[in-house]
């Protein structure tokens, strides 16, 4: 017959691996939770910046005199961001946490740093596609 002490020793530590257990795969969970939310995070942006990417895109591609007017939106998966382009050809969207980058066709004249929450103008002429924030 076992001591009263050594059923009380097998208990808690029995106990303790369960918590033990629980607790890794609590954090198996989260773990896995979190990289799945940065991984749509990271979709989500990088569809933003497929849209600015083919507005620019469409508008090289069509006859002088487009005009189309498009509206930056004031968050992208609920994050604050920016858009910047550089050289004229090449367009980077920030977060604090990620970043998208995408080519475009060689803008003439463009402000290099598009807003959230603005509408902007793109306009292709002979001399070549241009955005201005209206």
């Amino acid at each position: 017959m076992k001591k009263r002490g050594q059923v009380t020793i097998e208990f808690v530590l029995v106990c303790s691996a369960v918590v033990f257990l629980v607790t890794i795969m609590i954090a198996s969970t989260n773990f896995n939770t979190a990289l799945a939310r940065e991984k749509n995070e990271q979709e989500a942006l990088n569809d933003f910046a497929n849209y600015v990417q083919q507005e620019i895109i469409i508008a090289s591609q069509m006859h002088s005199n487009y005009t189309r007017i498009f509206v930056m939106p004031l968050h992208v998966i609920g994050k604050d961001y920016t858009v910047n382009t550089y050289q004229n050809y090449f367009l980077v969207v920030n977060t604090s946490k990620f970043v998208a980058n995408r080519g475009i066709p060689l803008l003439d004249a463009i402000n290099r740093n598009m807003t959230a929450g603005h509408s902007y103008r793109i306009n292709k002429t002979d001399a070549g596609i241009t955005i201005q924030q209206i």
